[in-house]
């Protein structure tokens, strides 16, 4: 493979030098690929064919507010294009640079500043990785509350530009719920600080930021909620005769004023392939898997099996296939607090899953998610190994909207591929649907063009069926095309904002917004 050479004034790099020294910077060739893409799938793909590009011109890291602003006024005075690097977490091609970027890494901003235990909150810079926070916090017996499945690989910064969601934001709300105010850094290099405006009927810069994935400015600083460690878990699962009925029993539940942990209801299909990955079930899972085909439980467990490859690459004969095999989904719950506090929210969750004829089949389920919850982030990678590509697309409706929602996109996409559902992220007006999608490789060229028109045919119908296009995800490369329709008038107001923070739109150029 062929890098090709580096194209960059030698002043503009000890210009950069100086300000964050010789270990803060790299045009290094493995460093220049390392920096070329984030978690996107379609980079995945290339990749695995060994297809890469968009090599950046230079990696940074700077450890100050100060040498992160002096980087972004070099590049402003250049005219060179910014990417924000923090976990490079991001699947919607958030982090993926360009082959003239700069790219500025924040993870040396990493910096713990202040936990207050009596306001209950905690200041650290943006930098961080998302799990040694959490850990420091629940090492002084408290906890953010935000746990998604990127924990892993994630910085605090990521969440906030895409607005990110963990699993148990029904109880804790997303990421700008826990938001008290931050500090970021505009396109001019000018530090801003926003204010607290919750108690006051100021405008509200904080939430202009969050979600803008970098485009108006690279957060370096944020002030968030805390709360105190629960001391007991609960786990429960149950069977629904079908997902309407799953789907109206989160209705119920979460207009009654509780606020579980986390509620996940999984459709047919995924239900299978949770009980697939179950090597030990308890009386009633055997109970729900006898109603499956051995057939499928057995070879649902490797893609590589002869036997469902040979369905799976006639995806339409598998979905077929499987529409015919059950009809049963599963619900699993997660309560966490002190006992007088959860159990009887617990009681209440039972009574309205038994009046919609669900059974309760025990706690199996339930924790074999909690324990696994954070490994889809790395899926992904293993199932290309075993000759597929899969992709995942959170989008978001009201609950008179779900399952229209629900319908219009799997029967939009089930000529393209195998697709798999559950909803999670409920509240009290609504929820959020997780399709995933599943469709074997067939080369370069064909893989890509594949992968692309699926996601074509799954973010128009999306926008047919009245869905929101990304619930915590966010927007980046991937979805930026559609996003002018879902704006509305706030489509210009974005565009105002980034001509006074960026005027020489060099922040994320590409990403969120054309």
């Amino acid at each position: 493979m062929l890098i090709p050479a580096l194209k960059l004034k030698s002043s503009i790099l000890n210009t950069i030098i100086k300000i964050v020294g010789e270990n803060g910077v790299s045009v290094n060739e493995l460093d220049r690929f390392s920096y070329s893409r984030d978690a996107n799938t379609r980079s995945n793909i290339e990749a695995h064919y060994a297809h890469f590009k968009n090599f950046p011109k230079i990696i940074t890291w700077p450890k100050t507010n100060q040498q992160l602003a002096n980087l972004i006024q070099v590049a402003a005075e250049n005219n060179i294009p910014i990417t924000t690097f923090g976990g490079g977490s991001s699947i919607c091609g958030g982090a993926t640079p360009t082959d003239k970027s700069l790219v500025i890494d924040t993870k040396r901003l990493n910096k713990i500043i202040r936990l207050d235990t009596d306001k209950l909150y905690v200041e650290v810079e943006s930098g961080i990785m998302a799990l040694e926070l959490e850990k420091y916090l629940q090492r002084h017996g408290y906890t953010l509350g935000h746990f998604p499945s990127s924990i892993l690989c994630a910085t605090l910064g990521g969440f906030l530009a895409t607005r990110s969601a963990g699993q148990y934001s029904s109880k804790y709300g997303k990421i700008e719920d826990m938001i008290i105010d931050l500090e970021f850094v505009d396109g001019t290099g000018t530090i801003r600080q926003t204010s607290d405006v919750s108690r006051t009927r100021g405008f509200d810069l904080t939430q202009c930021i969050v979600g803008t994935e970098g485009t108006l400015g690279i957060i370096t600083k944020a002030k968030l909620k805390i709360y105190h460690q629960p001391s007991k878990k609960i786990f429960q699962a149950y069977i629904f005769d079908n997902f309407e009925n799953g789907i109206e029993s989160l209705r119920r539940i979460m207009q009654t004023g509780i606020k579980p942990d986390a509620l996940r209801l999984y459709d047919e299909y995924e239900t299978a392939l949770v009980l697939s990955k179950i090597s030990k079930r308890t009386v009633d899972e055997e109970r729900l898997a006898s109603t499956m085909p051995d057939f499928f439980i057995q070879n649902l467990k490797s893609f590589k099996s002869s036997a469902f490859n040979l369905l799976f690459k006639s995806h339409r004969l598998l979905t077929q296939f499987l529409s015919l095999a059950w009809t049963r989904c599963a619900l699993i719950t997660v309560l966490e607090g002190s006992e007088k506090i959860i159990q009887p929210q617990l009681e209440i969750i039972s009574n309205v899953c038994e009046n919609l004829n669900a059974i309760n089949i025990g706690t199996n389920i339930a924790t074999h998610w909690h324990k696994h919850r954070y490994s889809v982030s790395f899926e992904g990678a293993k199932l290309i190994q075993d000759g597929a590509f899969v992709d995942t697309m959170e989008v978001a409706t009201t609950w008179d909207n779900i399952d229209h929602l629900y319908h219009g996109v799997k029967r939009s996409l089930n000529p393209y591929c195998i697709v798999l559902a559950h909803v999670a992220h409920i509240y009290p007006d609504g929820a959020a649907i997780y399709f995933t999608m599943i469709s074997p490789l067939s080369g370069l060229r064909r893989s890509v063009k594949k992968y692309d028109s699926i996601w074509q045919h799954a973010l128009k119908a999306v926008q047919d069926y009245g869905g929101v296009l990304s619930h915590h995800h966010g927007i980046g490369r991937l979805k930026k095309d559609y996003i002018k329709k879902e704006w509305g008038e706030a489509h210009t107001l974005y565009h105002n904002l980034k001509h006074y923070f960026d005027p020489n739109k060099i922040l994320n150029p590409g990403v969120l917004a054309n």
